[in-house]
């Protein structure tokens, strides 16, 4: 979005509630698949290491990605600071930025579990990428003015 368009506050959490929605189901869909394909057929590979080293990828993906995605929703909170709150479309945006990291390890997590048969031990990785993904539901509250304005002024909020 350019600066001439501005979003209220509602739209915006509207928007970033469903992106987010969007999300974690996609991946609770996939688990699921997961899920009645291992039920049904088990594992894809015959050598257990396969599916163990995807795993690990994942875990080092989430490692990674998730404090770089954090980080990167921050640097986008900053870019739409105004006053003592952030911007409707830095928020939707840095959110974005957030969940998008987030969903690689998650996706990766889930194939992993999808070749060795089994949600534990290979798809651990996804259920923790998961977990932060619903940790990190949009409430709004970066958008609204802080209720302490001489607190925002000296940065103790």
């Amino acid at each position: 979005m350019n600066d001439t368009q501005h979003v209220d506050p509602q739209t915006a959490l509207r928007n970033a509630r469903l992106i987010w929605a969007f999300f974690v189901v996609s991946q609770l869909a996939l688990a699921a698949v997961v899920l009645v394909v291992n039920y049904t057929t088990g594992s894809f590979v015959d050598d257990p290491m396969v599916p163990g080293m995807l795993a690990g990828v994942a875990g080092f993906i989430l490692l990674t990605s998730v404090p770089f995605g954090l980080f990167l929703r921050g640097q986008m909170f900053k870019r739409h600071w105004q006053g003592d709150r952030i911007k409707p479309e830095g928020y939707v945006q840095g959110n974005l930025i957030a969940w998008a990291m987030i969903e690689g390890p998650a996706t990766v997590g889930l194939i992993a579990a999808l070749m060795g048969g089994s949600l534990w031990p290979f798809g651990l990785p996804a259920a923790v990428a998961i977990g932060v993904m619903v940790a990190l539901w949009p409430n709004g509250r970066a958008m609204q003015p802080r209720a302490n304005p001489e607190a925002a002024s000296h940065g103790t909020i």
